[in-house]
């Protein structure tokens, strides 16, 4: 799992310090600059650099995936491919037709064209032809340096069975960064392909979630379905939930939102379009309580039901 830092037990990528030759990607406000020429001489690259984030949520994430970005393509993606896929995907936006979405298409159509890009665009990346999702799982196992499973001694034997469906292990969180960081990865193609074509993001579209969905399958694999696992954490909170917001629930009820509708809505719109890929590597450690003060279940705790309610 990892050696922690004897001073700080701060991960390797928030000790990282790059230098100007590091740099393979930045953010300029909304932008996403990739620098292609410093991986391939064609002088065509240069003007397919310019990524346009138009989500005012993802921009103000553009410096955290900006560096850890960085931090793959220097210290495992030794062969490029990271920003050749990218280049690729690029030319596939702005100068090919095969995703372009006609002014004129329906819903149906539309939706197809984008589910035919979301393929594409995993094909492109994360193929057994190259070493992408491999090296994201190694950057994890590197980084990863938290322990939720150490007991503190505060649970009750009798509430050993109840909570262990709710629980996390160090697997699921390591699945979890790894989903989160292909995230990252795929963010600022995804919201490109939307500057482009014109795509309006509402509450009813699920389009973040359907370019997400497939890395759960890719890094959580046959053995853990981690999706199930956090549905049904989000269902055991809208059940607390009920009980305490019961004329909200009501009310909900009435206009034809039941709980496996909030449930879903939540864990899709909420947990997995806008918060996932927020997730970073725990690097605050607090002496005291002798664990670091961020991780991933405390996030996940912090998350307020309430935003469902006002969203649905």
């Amino acid at each position: 799992m990892g050696t922690k830092n004897k001073d700080n037990h701060k991960p390797p990528i928030a000790l990282w310090k790059p230098k100007e030759r590091d740099i393979y990607v930045k953010n300029d406000g909304k932008v996403f600059i990739c620098f292609f020429d410093k991986v391939i001489d064609a002088p065509g690259a240069v003007p397919l650099s310019r990524f346009y984030i138009n989500k005012t949520s993802y921009e103000k994430q553009l410096d955290q995936i900006s560096r850890y970005i960085n931090y793959f393509i220097n210290m495992y993606d030794f062969e490029n491919e990271l920003l050749l896929s990218y280049l690729h995907i690029k030319y596939m936006i702005d100068k090919d037709d095969t995703f372009k979405i006609p002014e004129d298409a329906t819903e149906a159509e539309r939706d197809e064209y984008i589910d035919g890009f979301i393929k594409y665009v995993h094909d492109e990346l994360f193929s057994e032809d190259n070493h992408i999702a491999d090296n994201i799982r190694k950057l994890t196992e590197d980084n990863y340096l938290d322990d939720v499973e150490k007991n503190d001694g505060k649970k009750k034997a009798n509430e050993r069975e109840y909570l262990e469906s709710l629980e996390f292990t160090n697997e699921h969180i390591k699945i979890i960064l790894m989903i989160s960081f292909g995230m990252k990865v795929i963010s600022p193609i995804m919201f490109h392909y939307f500057y482009i074509n014109h795509v309006k993001l509402t509450k009813d579209t699920n389009y973040i979630y359907k370019f997400y969905r497939p890395l759960f399958d890719l890094f959580g694999g046959d053995k853990v379905d981690i999706f199930n696992k956090l549905f049904v954490y989000v269902k055991s909170r809208v059940i607390e939930s009920t009980a305490i917001n019961s004329v909200i629930f009501e009310r909900r009820m009435i206009d034809g939102y039941d709980a496996f509708v909030i449930i879903r809505n939540f864990l899709k719109n909420v947990i997995i379009s806008e918060n996932m890929a927020k997730f970073s590597f725990p690097e605050n450690w607090d002496e005291k309580l002798q664990k670091y003060k961020e991780n991933i279940p405390g996030f996940l705790k912090t998350i307020n039901l309430m935003v469902v309610y006002k969203s649905l």
